[in-house]
């Protein structure tokens, strides 16, 4: 049967490029203009053959900034220009499942409102951002001074390194006459590419607009300035150029002059490369015996690919009543063929067959054909057995009637035969093999047979003459014997004696060895065949002899009583009794009239009096010591009452504490569970400040943070500029504002020391590794504890704060400019660096990273504050 016709050329092309087992790979590039969702393909384009992608690489440029514009009146000068978009790349091994795509917009400026940058481009898988390649920021209107030119969007934090490009800035506007006449607008900078970053406009007469990067992605070249317009890409196409500013020739010009030009929107590339192969097996139908082996060459062929390492799964139809069967399948050298082995089993009289549903796969995984092996199977038949040997007892006479249970299935016809011997050697019970001695019985070719004589043993064949051969009947008793036995035994008879009590204390594991003294038993048999003898039974009653437990397989002179606690918690104040007896095989046994007994003592209970505890633990503490946890007051007083268990130090939760105790004369110790429950002290629900600000609180492990930056006055902190801005990001402090403002060293009630800085009372400046338990408590990843506030983060960097923490990119504070804003946050902790007086210890977190990192940074930075809860030492 042939599948997965190879249809299109691209595939006939693959095929001709195969070589030693190999598959062919086969690359394939589109671009992505617009909001998109890719699927990885499974099929070719033919919609038969299959596919697999073994990589894609996505490339990305991001839109470009619009260029300035300007406002009506006499004080008019040309406008800036847009910045280009970044490029950045990423690629994935083994993709599976769906990328959403999302190509960056170009920047616009509509008149008299704010001008709109570039966005990013952005690729996504399940929510998660896995590339971004920044937009070009856009030029703003700046009263008479001018637009200024725009920065470039710059290569993400989020994107890996390797690869990533910045886009190129856009130029300040020229004029001549006093800056207001005859002014020309900035050039647009240029996209980024594969190979560099975007080229910068060039500032002054010319203001042209810069190149892109070099690389064969389609970026665009920036707008030149004396222009409204975009940049056209240097005669390509224009993704990711920025736009020229707008131009103002005289103080009188007005009209189309106002607006700069828009930036080039951006674009992402898709490459990925793929793999395909067929493959074909033919069926095939075959004919065995019961128990027969399956042998068969299968054909399979895979276009030039090897199959030794293929995988093979085999499945199968439920076989009819009374068949089973097991297969594989395994590649044989000699022939250089694949063979199906297994065997099949037919129980039944009729011929029955089955199927195996094979799956045969390629060498990489990527293709499967299905093929049907049928197999008719020839019953099995079966002989049954024969009843199991025979034991006649003292004086009851031979009364034995032996019987053959009715032989079924098999696909012929059958009889029975019974036979006979006499003078061969016997070894072990096991007649020799091929015995001439064997004789038929005359006139015994019916199931059952009445014996004759004493000792002679007896068995039976049954034949069928059929397609699959003979097959004998069984003794029941050894089903490995081909024959039973009848023999006689006479009466027995002995005396007994030994020591016959003891007392124990409850719960006392008690061992104790019971010898039983006997004379020989009188009357055992024995016959030329085998040696006939007695056996040692034990037995064992709770019930002060009224019924009596066989103890099986303790057949010697001697018991060693091994009682266990749970013996006595069952069998109450009631005493355990012991006694042996004689038994020769089937025959009934002979008791000793000694009897073994065993008094238990009792014991209180005291289960109800262990009571449970309930432990709350400070703020800042993760552990409590319950090492000394008291016992409780038992009535009546014990011996003694000692901890079983090995806790001592634990975190929140429920533990189940033991406890040994000693109440009798007898030592022997009684475990008791009590249950400690130890749990978090409650968190405060809101928190205010000095200020009076008013804060949020949560817990996170076993902490009580504020989730929230503080924004408490202070002599040197800084606001940002907007009152959004402040609610959101809070205030940023340098060290002395923030820890030395109140830096005496204080201690906890967890021995541990802490900095109140400008916290709080009850609140402290968190130590790095009170950051990082936090991380840890909230699963270790950085998302849950970022804000999940998208306007408080680069796109797509945004978090799921299932945490609440809540972190926010808020940047620092340095030179007298915000830094790094929406793109990190930095929290200063308690540490100092032990080596340098002028730097602190401070946790960064930033887009794309999963843990907060710990370094150092100068005292006289602003970064944002968190506080702790933390009970003090009284």
């Amino acid at each position: 049967m042939k599948k997965n016709l190879l249809l299109n050329g691209m595939a006939f092309l693959m095929c001709l490029l195969l070589f030693a087992g190999v598959s062919a790979q086969t690359t394939k590039t589109f671009l992505v203009t617009k909001d998109s969702t890719w699927t990885i393909p499974t099929k070719a384009d033919d919609g038969v053959t299959p596919l697999q992608v073994t990589s894609v690489t996505f490339e990305a440029i991001g839109g470009g900034g619009a260029g300035g514009y300007m406002t009506s009146g006499l004080t008019r000068r040309g406008a800036g220009g847009g910045g280009g978009g970044a490029y950045a790349t990423v690629t994935v091994n083994n993709p599976t499942g769906s990328y959403q795509i999302i190509p960056g917009v170009g920047g616009t400026n509509p008149l008299n409102g704010p001008t709109v940058s570039g966005s990013a481009s952005v690729v996504k898988q399940s929510g998660t951002t896995i590339l971004s390649a920044a937009g070009g920021a856009s030029s703003p209107y700046v009263s008479r001074d001018g637009g200024k030119g725009a920065k470039g969007g710059q290569a993400s934090a989020c994107t890996p390194t390797t690869g990533a490009y910045s886009g190129g800035d856009g130029a300040d506007p020229y004029g001549i006459l006093l800056g207001w006449l005859f002014s020309y607008s900035g050039g647009g900078g240029g996209a980024a590419n594969s190979q560099s970053v975007g080229g910068n406009a060039s500032n002054g007469e010319d203001v042209v607009g810069g190149s892109a990067g070099t690389g064969d992605m389609p970026a665009g070249k920036g707008g030149n300035g004396r222009s409204a317009q975009s940049g056209d890409g240097a005669g390509g196409e224009s993704y990711g150029a920025g736009g020229s500013g707008a131009t103002a020739y005289t103080i009188l010009s007005s009209g189309s002059g106002n607006y700069g030009g828009a930036g080039a929107n951006g674009v992402v590339r898709v490459t990925y490369t793929y793999i395909s192969e067929e493959i074909e097996v033919a069926d095939a139908e075959i004919s065995i015996c019961h128990d027969s082996l399956i042998d068969l060459p299968l054909d399979i062929t895979v276009n030039g690919f090897e199959l030794k390492d293929a995988i093979i799964a085999f499945g199968g139809s439920t076989p009819p009543a009374g068949l089973n069967y097991s297969a594989t399948i395994q590649f044989n050298t000699t022939d250089n063929k694949w063979h199906l082995t297994g065997s099949a089993t037919n129980t039944n009289a009729t011929t029955k067959f089955f199927t195996i549903n094979g799956t045969a796969s390629t060498k990489n995984n990527i293709e499967t054909d299905n093929f049907t092996i049928k197999v008719n199977v020839y019953g099995k038949l079966n002989g049954g057995t024969i009843a199991e040997d025979q034991l006649v007892c003292h004086d009851l006479g031979i009364q034995v009637l032996t019987s053959v249970q009715d032989a079924t299935g098999g696909s012929g016809d059958f009889y029975y035969k019974w036979m006979h011997w006499d003078n061969i050697d016997v070894t072990a019970g096991n007649i020799t093999s091929g015995s001439q001695y064997w004789m038929n019985i005359p006139n015994s070719n019916a199931t059952t047979y009445l014996p004759e004589l004493q000792g002679q043993h007896f068995y039976a064949r049954g034949y069928v003459d059929a397609h699959c051969g003979t097959v004998f009947a069984l003794a029941e008793q050894d089903p490995t014997r081909d024959f039973l036995e009848v023999t006689t035994v006479d009466p027995l008879t002995f005396t007994d004696s030994y020591s016959s009590n003891d007392t124990i204390c409850l719960n006392e594991t008690y061992h104790n060895e019971i010898t039983m003294e006997f004379n020989s038993p009188i009357g055992y048999a024995n016959d030329w065949y085998h040696n006939y003898n007695w056996n040692i039974y034990w037995q064992k009653s709770t019930d002060k002899g009224a019924h009596w437990d066989n103890l099986t397989g303790l057949v010697w002179t001697t018991y060693n009583v091994d009682l266990t606690p749970s013996d006595y918690s069952a069998q109450g104040n009631d005493d355990f009794w012991y006694r042996a007896a004689l038994k020769f095989n089937d025959c009934d046994s002979v008791p000793l009239n000694a009897i073994y007994k065993v008094h238990v003592k009792e014991n209180p209970d005291y289960t109800a009096q262990f009571q449970d505890v309930n432990i709350t633990l400070w703020y800042g503490a993760c552990d409590t010591n319950i090492a000394n946890l008291a016992a409780p007051t038992l009535d009546p007083t014990p011996a003694s009452v000692t901890r079983a268990d090995s806790y001592t130090t634990v975190d929140t939760g429920t533990y189940i504490i033991k406890w040994n105790v000693i109440a009798d004369q007898c030592n022997i110790p009684v475990e008791y569970e009590q249950k400690v429950v130890v749990a978090y002290p409650a968190c405060d629900t809101k928190v205010t400040d000095a200020n009076g600000y008013e804060y949020e609180v949560v817990r996170v492990g076993c902490d009580c943070w504020i989730a929230e930056n503080l924004r408490t006055n202070s002599t040197d902190g800084v606001f940002y500029d907007e009152d959004a801005a402040n609610e959101a990001f809070g205030k940023l402090y340098n060290w002395n504002d923030a820890v030395a403002v109140n830096n005496t060293e204080k201690t906890a009630k967890t021995g541990n020391k802490y900095l109140q800085g400008m916290c709080p009372d009850g609140w402290a400046i968190p130590t790095p590794a009170q950051f990082n338990s936090m991380l840890a408590a909230a699963g270790g990843d950085a998302q849950a504890v970022k804000s999940d506030d998208e306007s408080t983060w680069l796109p797509g960097e945004a978090g799921t704060n299932t945490s609440g923490f809540g972190a926010k990119g808020a940047g620092y504070y340095e030179a007298n400019q915000f830094q790094r804003m929406l793109g990190y946050t930095y929290f200063w902790t308690s540490e100092l660096n032990s080596s340098n007086s002028y730097v602190a210890k401070v946790m960064e977190l930033r887009c794309g990273c999963g843990e907060f990192t710990c370094l150092d940074k100068s005292k006289e930075n602003k970064l944002s504050v968190r506080c702790v809860r933390i009970e003090p030492a009284e």
